[in-house]
């Protein structure tokens, strides 16, 4: 199914390198470890739009500012990693660094780099997904590289050849150079982009990168489904004459590659040695992260903080299993309850990369806050290790058939109030590109040739939206799930990021996308329907909506919400589980029949 996107954003490499320097000279001599992690991400942002704007394939030397770039990384890097170091679970390690600075030497090289000058260039930024969207940390990589030193050092007798695969791995290979560094292992870091289908990417690397080498780690947040991005460097350092017993894989988990490893794949995957730490070990100043998150809250709130066990999130917003509607698998953002002397809090992860110069945390604080003043969800506390503090609220999930008039036309305003600035014609066709595409697929899947190519006629409709209607989306899922009525009778929204930048296919839609979700989730009638589309119409100007537009971005965001089904049917192995995601479908499917008609 075409649910995953490839999450990116048209930047000025110029307008991004000013907002860099901005926040290096922003910082003081001593940051707080979450300031730190902040700008380590965000700087190899700037490099890996750099590096793919102006080196492309060849070295990063190829480019004065890509090269100027790779060294402020590395800076970071090591700022970051002598932070880490000093914590308590790092004392071996501390023990066994040779060359240990305080993080202040590396902040103060940072700000004299910032000199740097670069012409207005149109680049493509890639969003890292594992910071951006799946509790992905650094601090993984610098206990994993201390291991692979405790493993390794005595064997090396050449340099390390560090090569993060970009685009996360462009940061997490300059933690692993800091770490060689510190040890007083001669080390040495590219990047490098593989190419080809994703189940089976390639790479060919100059004989060059071997000089003075004698091991190599290969550096991404993988494997998924193939671990062919990874693999793909090791093949081609294998046909460089590098022995597998030198290489090793760095990802972040142990799990190995998906069902797609083709049988080569999975064999280089057996043979060479993987290094990863979970975030379940004490790896943040000897706490877990679990620890650490009950430890910043109870500092920067001043009570006792504790994060409670694991629960389904269902368990505790219905009353009744029959009302439970599926589980949305991996799609499901990492959240966690937290009880403290003076009640509960919830804990949602937000995002630690940066779009826009701004930490995806900080945006979706804004869009919490946005919430709060529309009067729909309580005020956010505040961020603690890319994630959002909120009052933990007691009440029972809405379902559909909850829904009356009065909700309608509060969920209606709440839609238009929310909506962002006029997109431009550039991104309203790329939107439609995309809702076109995913909709022929996944409705081809669901419900036959046929009833695709008819659906595919009315979402070209979809293309031409009055100007009022061009505003942005805001929270891309208003399924009953995301809402509640609170033990007051208050209508509130239950977390949710409200990010365009999500990791699937959706990207950025018009406000047109939140009525559609709107009108499907609720499974509305076209009487109901039709009291939405008024509310909104007049929250928007009173311009009227075509309704040949809103039966094309129904059909798109059904389609969409298929292919999400599909790929949690595939990864279910509970049979309740099955039969909710069955009859998900069916519900789904029954609308589609209903628009077509």
């Amino acid at each position: 199914m075409h649910v995953y996107g490839d999450p990116q954003i048209e930047v000025d490499l110029a307008r991004l390198w000013r907002d860099l320097a901005a926040r290096v000279t922003r910082l003081p001599a001593d940051p707080p470890t979450d300031a730190l992690r902040e700008l380590l991400i965000a700087s190899g942002e700037v490099e890996q739009a750099a590096h793919d704007a102006l080196a492309g394939k060849r070295d990063h030397r190829a480019h004065p500012f890509v090269a100027r770039m790779h060294a402020i990384t590395d800076f970071a890097a090591r700022a970051f990693h002598a932070d880490w170091l000093h914590g308590a679970a790092q004392a071996g390690a501390l023990a066994e660094a040779t060359r240990v600075q305080p993080p202040r030497t590396y902040v103060h090289a940072l700000k004299r780099e910032t000199r740097a000058r670069v012409e207005p260039k149109h680049a493509i930024l890639k969003i890292p997904e594992g910071f951006a969207y799946n509790a992905l940390y650094p601090e993984q990589y610098c206990a994993a590289t201390w291991a692979y030193i405790g493993s390794r050092k005595a064997r090396l007798t050449g340099a390390v050849l560090i090569i993060g695969v970009r685009s996360i791995g462009t940061t997490l290979s300059a933690v692993v150079a800091a770490a060689l560094d510190c040890a007083g292992i001669d080390n040495q870091r590219i990047t490098v982009r593989p190419s080809g289908s994703p189940t089976s990417r390639e790479l060919v690397l100059d004989k060059s990168v071997l000089t003075g080498v004698s091991h190599a780690i290969v550096v991404d947040e993988g494997p998924w489904t193939s671990g062919s991005s990874m693999a793909a460097v090791g093949f081609a350092l294998e046909r460089l004459g590098l022995p597998r017993s030198a290489l090793a894989f760095m990802p972040s988990h142990k799990h190995g590659p998906g069902p797609k490893a083709s049988p080569e794949v999975r064999s280089l995957w057996d043979e060479v040695a993987t290094f990863s730490v979970p975030v379940t070990a004490p790896i943040f100043a000897g706490r877990t992260l679990r620890e650490h998150l009950n430890h910043e809250l109870a500092s920067s709130l001043g009570v006792r903080a504790e994060l409670l066990p694991d629960e389904d999130w269902r368990r505790l917003a219905y009353t009744s299993a029959s009302d439970w509607p599926p589980s949305r698998g991996r799609f499901t953002t990492s959240r966690y309850r937290v009880r403290t002397t003076t009640g509960s809090l919830a804990l949602e992860f937000g995002g630690t990369a940066t779009i826009d110069g701004q930490s995806m945390v900080a945006q979706a604080l804004a869009a919490s806050e946005q919430r709060t003043f529309g009067g729909f969800a309580p005020a956010p506390i505040g961020t603690v290790a890319g994630y959002i503090a909120r009052p933990w609220l007691e009440g029972t999930a809405l379902r559909p058939n909850d829904a009356d008039s009065k909700l309608l036309t509060s969920l209606a305003h709440y839609v238009s109030a929310m909506a962002g600035l006029p997109l431009d014609a550039a991104a309203l066709a790329a939107a439609q590109i995309r809702r076109a595409d995913w909709a022929s697929r996944h409705l081809s899947d669901a419900l036959g040739e046929s009833a695709a190519k008819r659906a595919a006629a009315y979402v070209e409709a979809g293309s031409v939206l009055p100007a009022a209607w061009t505003r942005a989306a805001f929270d891309y899922d208003l399924a009953p799930r995301c809402w509640m009525r609170t033990e007051e009778g208050a209508l509130a929204r239950i977390g949710g990021a409200a990010t365009a930048h999500g990791h699937t296919v959706v990207g950025v839609q018009p406000v047109l996308w939140d009525v559609a979700s709107l009108l499907v989730e609720w499974e509305l009638g076209r009487k109901e329907a039709r009291i939405v589309v008024a509310a909104v119409e007049a929250g928007l100007g009173g311009t009227r909506l075509p309704r040949p537009a809103l039966r094309a971005f129904m059909l798109a965001y059904i389609a969409f919400k298929l292919g999400e089904l599909a790929v949690c049917q595939a990864e279910a192995d509970d049979a309740a589980e099955l039969s909710r995601i069955h009859d998900a479908i069916g519900v789904y499917c029954k609308q589609v029949d209903r628009l077509l008609q």
